[in-house]
């Protein structure tokens, strides 16, 4: 659903240089608890506290239309609402999700701000060349969250993210709103004055006493007198929200050092091609999460637990700086070939660490799509703690070798993240996963987890 002017009606394009969106899920918590429970759908339900002094965590917007709202008393609720599901919040479920949330997001674009469980801000003017206008990609956006994990969400685009939060509230529930620049102060004038940010029971009741309702109400105060009622500092602050002036940037956040991706299996897994299919998974999950994020890995690694708690690791450090699935994977079967596999394996995991960024000059390898020839930087570690000594300097054969110089090999790996970035991450896939379906379920216990 689409309210406000859709995007791309404005004349010129200069106006979206950088297009904010908030993503707001909807009643987030009750829509995780109705993925499990179908009998949930449809019906009013209110999540929270269900003792004497529990409050409302979240309602169905069934139950808001009894006036029920986030952080009532649930003795109010009930009297509110008698004929809702009240359901105990599974703190648990809402985090894990909310985890598979912000991944989804990020592999639309790496520059999101979480601002909480179930919300955040994205910067998609780095998407102007894949897609044509911020309606598109909040459409994508929506339509990828409920068809990967069966839950609404609505979305704000503006060109700040005071506009862009204010937008998503005009979307709920499960649309888009868009603030055009030119349509700045025809959507603020009317709002209420508590609209805006920083404004709280004790602000509120000084402008009630400057005769201030409404945003438009506060423009017309002179500000010398606002200055004198609220301060310097805050005086100007709601003067430029009032206008629909807000400097700040989505924080891209820190640049991780490492990154995984690891799984624990509820049935040790065994046999040494049920863990390379296993590892090839693994190695293209990472792979993906390097290339969006636009970096490469010096050095990749292998995690192998064995019942009950034996870990042990190991790690490899090519010739150039890797971050495609192929060459990671070949880096694995290299790692692999270190490892013990006639064991019964309770977790599997690939790391990638010592990060750099993907465009910094690599050495290329002579043999693309094969195996590159002994080098002598590349080294073998043997991480496990009282272990073997490090091969290093042996002149064993590496995988990689620059493999990921290859323009061929960049530009089809680029290809792919595009069409996983529009279609979801299984829209393209090795042919070696889609064959091996038993991969993706009975076994696996927690994840995939991912840290980074």
């Amino acid at each position: 659903m689409t309210r406000g002017r859709p995007a791309g009606d404005e004349e010129g394009s200069a106006v979206w240089s950088t297009p904010i969106l908030h993503v707001d899920m909807d009643a987030f918590f009750v829509e995780v608890e109705r993925r499990t429970k179908p009998g949930l759908v449809g019906v009013p339900v209110i999540v929270g506290g269900l003792g004497k002094r529990g409050v409302v965590a979240s309602c169905s917007y069934e139950a808001r239309a009894a006036g029920v709202h986030s952080a009532m008393p649930m003795a109010t609720a009930r009297r509110l609402c008698p004929h809702a599901e009240f359901v105990a919040p599974t703190m648990h479920s809402y985090q894990e999700m909310s985890v598979q949330v912000f991944e989804l997001l990020r592999s639309v674009t790496p520059i999101v701000e979480p601002i909480s469980v179930d919300e955040g801000f994205l910067d998609i003017s780095g998407l102007r060349r894949h897609h044509s206008d911020p309606q598109t990609v909040a459409d994508l956006i929506r339509s990828r969250i409920r068809g990967e994990l069966g839950l609404p969400a609505s979305v704000g685009i503006a060109a700040n993210k005071f506009l862009a939060k204010l937008a998503s509230d005009h979307a709920k529930p499960d649309g888009v709103y868009t603030v055009h620049p030119d349509q700045v102060s025809g959507f603020l004038n009317p709002l209420p004055v508590r609209a805006l940010w920083g404004v709280g029971e004790a602000t509120h009741a000084a402008l009630e006493g400057l005769g201030v309702a409404t945003v438009e109400d506060l423009l017309s105060v002179p500000e010398p007198l606002l200055q004198s009622r609220l301060g310097v500092s805050l005086a100007a602050h709601l003067l430029d929200l009032s206008k629909g002036d807000d400097s700040r940037s989505v924080q891209h956040p820190k640049r991780a050092k490492s990154l995984s991706v690891e799984q624990t299996y509820a049935r040790d897994i065994t046999g040494r091609a049920r863990i390379e299919t296993e590892l090839l998974a693994q190695s293209d999950r990472v792979a993906s999460r390097l290339r969006r994020a636009g970096v490469a890995a010096r050095t990749v690694g292998i995690k192998v637990r064995y019942a009950p708690f034996e870990t042990i690791t190991r790690s490899i450090t090519p010739a150039s700086p890797v971050d495609s699935s192929r060459t990671i994977y070949h880096l694995m079967l290299e790692l692999l070939d270190r490892v013990e596999t006639a064991r019964p394996i309770r977790l599997l995991g690939v790391a990638a660490t010592q990060l750099v960024d993907r465009d910094l000059p690599r050495q290329m390898s002579l043999h693309v799509g094969a195996p590159a020839p002994p080098s002598a930087a590349s080294r073998l570690a043997d991480d496990q703690a009282g272990g073997k000594p490090s091969d290093a300097g042996r002149g064993g054969q590496s995988a990689a070798g620059g493999v990921d110089g290859s323009g061929a090999w960049d530009d089809l790996a680029d290809t792919v993240e595009n069409i996983r970035t529009r279609f979801g991450e299984k829209a393209v896939r090795p042919a070696r996963l889609a064959e091996a379906e038993d991969v993706s379920n009975p076994d696996r216990l927690y994840g995939p987890g991912d840290s980074g």
